[in-house]
């Protein structure tokens, strides 16, 4: 399982080392060690996990939205422009990543357990490991191929660090109409109007931008599919259960799914 993508892995505490595999543990020659969780996983972060990790249940309302498969388009160009050794860093539960080829090797991070878990399941041979993306990732030097951000922090000097020559990132951002009858009915948060102006201003010293590519789809938007995208974050971090559905009387006839993917090269 994680021993698979050992080799692309280093120690969060002493980054000029290898992680190991032993039984039930990875480990480095100075003496650090990490349990491997039942399903897989390793919880790699020294501290508890911040208030802003995805619980359980904001984990399964994602799951439950992605696999309507709204989001697929985005999916199959992630897979279709990434090399053999990928990065997901901010993997969440896995589906992005559950659609590439059984020979790509995949390191998945993410800074929720309960992420983890279900994402060492959907694809067994994936290194999945819990860790903050604002630290230095547990990753070693020129070991990847492609990086995935989607919906997630991008610390771009990691990425530089961590990709091949020739490597590539690939970014997904939500686009200034995605859910916005969401937004306008006060059910979940707005996005920034300056969102991807930023992010490219971010990677516009280390990388050069390759190509852009928008997916939209505009679906019914029923209760249930309502109650998944608000439960998944970040809005159920400012919004009860209860709140939201006081506010199911006041649904829009449809919600808009807009997602932008860029590419970098370094």
């Amino acid at each position: 399982m994680i021993g698979d993508v050992a080799d692309l892995l280093r120690c969060p505490r002493c980054t000029a080392r290898m992680l190991l595999p032993a039984p039930g543990t990875l480990g480095c020659s100075t003496g650090h060690r990490f349990d491997i969780g039942r399903q897989g996983h390793v919880n790699l972060l020294s501290r508890p996990a911040p208030a802003n990790a995805d619980t359980a249940a904001m984990v399964q309302a994602r799951e439950r939205h992605l696999r309507r498969d709204e989001h697929d388009a985005v999916r199959q160009l992630l897979v279709a422009r990434s090399g053999p050794t990928v990065l997901d860093a901010g993997c969440g539960p896995g589906w992005y990543f559950s659609a590439l080829p059984a020979t790509t090797r995949v390191v998945g991070l993410d800074l929720s357990v309960a992420a983890a878990r279900r994402a060492a399941r959907v694809r067994p041979g994936a290194g999945v490991l819990v860790t903050d993306l604002r630290d230095p990732l547990p990753v070693a030097d020129a070991a990847v191929d492609t990086v995935w951000s989607v919906f997630a922090p991008r610390p771009v000097d990691e990425f530089a660090r961590v990709l091949r020559p020739g490597g590539s990132v690939l970014v997904v951002l939500p686009a200034r109409d995605h859910l916005t009858e969401l937004v306008d009915a006060g059910l979940v948060i707005g996005q920034l109007a300056d969102k991807e102006e930023r992010m490219l201003a971010q990677f516009g010293a280390a990388f050069r931008a390759i190509d852009r590519q928008a997916t939209r789809v505009v679906v019914e938007a029923t209760p249930d599919r309502v109650a998944d995208v608000v439960a998944m974050g970040p809005s159920a971090h400012h919004r009860t259960a209860e709140q939201t559905a006081d506010r199911y009387g006041e649904l829009p006839a449809a919600m808009t799914i807009s997602l932008v993917l860029h590419e970098f090269r370094r």
